[in-house]
């Protein structure tokens, strides 16, 4: 089974940092109440102290010449309607890929709500090297089964 510590423990907080540099505010996991009936809570990956920002993260990566992503983008649309379920002044979704997020934001057409604003965050080398390389070990596992 693929091993997801290293985004939960190093590309989850790196992108956490950046937020906080970018929003001058500081960011941690939290639980936000949602907006549906009967309501209830869901975890999202950086939410600012003052809970005024919330924002998911997307660290999946896109193949260059293929567009086979189909539970990729699953995922990608069940965070953007779990961001748009919730109380805040700024809902965003953070992708660490940006082959991934241009293919998303042309494929989407901008069929996802306006209240929430996709952003890239750009990785330094060194993790933008291990992602891969973790992305790639991933996907060999799946392509197994």
């Amino acid at each position: 089974m693929a091993n997801t510590n290293f985004y939960k423990n190093e590309i989850e907080p790196y992108v956490r940092r950046w937020l906080s540099r970018k929003f001058q505010k500081t960011f941690e996991i939290g639980e936000v109440a949602l907006k549906l009936r009967p309501g209830g809570l869901h975890k999202f990956d950086a939410v600012s102290r003052d809970r005024k920002i919330v924002a998911g993260i997307r660290s999946s990566m896109a193949r260059k010449n293929t567009w086979q992503e189909g539970g990729k983008i699953k995922a990608t649309y069940t965070e953007i309607l779990f961001l748009s379920q919730i109380r805040a002044q700024k809902r965003l979704l953070v992708f660490t890929d940006n082959l991934f997020f241009e293919k998303f934001v042309k494929r989407s057409q901008k069929r996802y709500p306006r209240s929430v604003e996709l952003i890239y965050c750009p990785l330094p080398k060194r993790l933008g090297i291990r992602a891969t390389h973790s992305n790639r070990k991933s996907s060999k596992e799946i392509n197994k089964k």
